[in-house]
């Protein structure tokens, strides 16, 4: 019985490692040194993309659009949401794209962020992409060379505001990332030197 539970336990743990080699790339074609990052730049950079804050139902934070060929790619983000969950679902749509789509995984050639969880387990392509959308917001070298000191524990409230001011990102998204540097090594990869 435990034997079955530690393989699955095992089996279930997601790996990161194409989502986090797409954010380094564009992290190092953007040569992303400080936050917060700037997506003006990705998009001038990346002219297939279109990017429209529109009315999306509650629950719906974002969606893609993709072409065939994947020459255009258009993102709907819901309007009425905080700037900084735009930007994370943004972010989240362009891991989608760069991604999975490069990976031929987006086979309607759309994919949308939601805030409803099946069974309380989001779909693997959705994890990834919020992995991708944190890593590319709050690179963990970047959160390394910002914060003012290393915890293996939980940072204090004000800590979590201040690094969520910087990086313009939600306290609830800088709470996660934070728990992904204290459980990490110390041995932080950047893209580039």
């Amino acid at each position: 019985m435990q034997k079955a539970a530690r393989t699955r336990s095992a089996h279930s743990a997601p790996t990161y490692e194409a989502a986090q080699s797409v954010v380094d790339a564009i992290h190092q074609r953007l040569d992303f040194r400080r936050p917060p990052f700037r997506f003006e730049e990705f998009l001038s950079a990346h002219d297939a993309y279109k990017v429209f804050e529109v009315d999306l139902p509650l629950g719906l934070d974002g969606r893609i659009f993709l072409t065939p060929d994947g020459e255009q790619k258009t993102i709907h983000l819901r309007k009425d949401n905080t700037r900084p969950r735009l930007r994370f679902t943004l972010a989240h749509e362009i891991i989608h794209a760069e991604l999975h789509f490069a990976q031929g995984h987006l086979r309607d050639l759309t994919a949308c962020r939601t805030v409803e969880h099946a069974q309380g387990q989001r779909p693997q392509l959705e994890r990834e992409a919020d992995f991708g959308a944190a890593a590319l917001l709050m690179p963990l070298w970047m959160l390394d060379e910002a914060l003012p000191y290393r915890l293996r524990h939980d940072y204090p409230d004000t800590v979590v505001r201040e690094m969520s001011r910087i990086f313009r990102v939600s306290e609830t998204a800088m709470k996660i990332q934070l728990k992904r540097y204290t459980s990490h090594d110390g041995d932080f990869h950047r893209p580039y030197s």
